[in-house]
């Protein structure tokens, strides 16, 4: 998991952070309809970051401009937010939460040539 935050953020020059550095900002997050993602959650619980300090956001497009406009950071993964230039990601370390995605496909479909790019792009790191 990354913290998002917009270029001119104070947070935005340095490497990584450590949960207790979430404790004082605006969390901004997305809620689907089954609530956030796990990760953010257990994030959430094990930073201690006080429920006043979270807000919700339905729509993912929303959540990104209102961190390109300084309204709070956001707990997201890197490649959700990588194509923006407003924005920068930094490594949230000091706790071992992982963003887990899977992808599902038929068998007879493994060559069509997006699914194999993607595969070997998740398999090179390269997304």
């Amino acid at each position: 998991m990354t913290l998002t935050l917009p270029l001119n953020h104070k947070l935005a020059s340095v490497h990584q952070v450590i949960p207790p550095e979430l404790l004082d900002l605006k969390i901004l997050l997305y809620k689907d309809n089954y609530g956030y993602s796990s990760a953010a959650e257990n994030l959430i619980h094990l930073s201690n970051i006080p429920d006043e300090n979270i807000v919700s956001f339905k729509s993912r497009e929303m959540l990104i401009e209102a961190v390109a406009h300084a309204e709070g950071v956001s707990i997201s993964p890197r490649k959700e937010v990588a194509h923006d230039r407003r924005l920068v990601s930094i490594p949230i370390v000091g706790c071992e939460i992982m963003h887990l995605e899977y992808l599902a496909y038929h068998k007879d479909r493994r060559d069509v040539p997006l699914i194999t790019t993607y595969i070997e792009g998740w398999q090179s790191k390269d997304f």
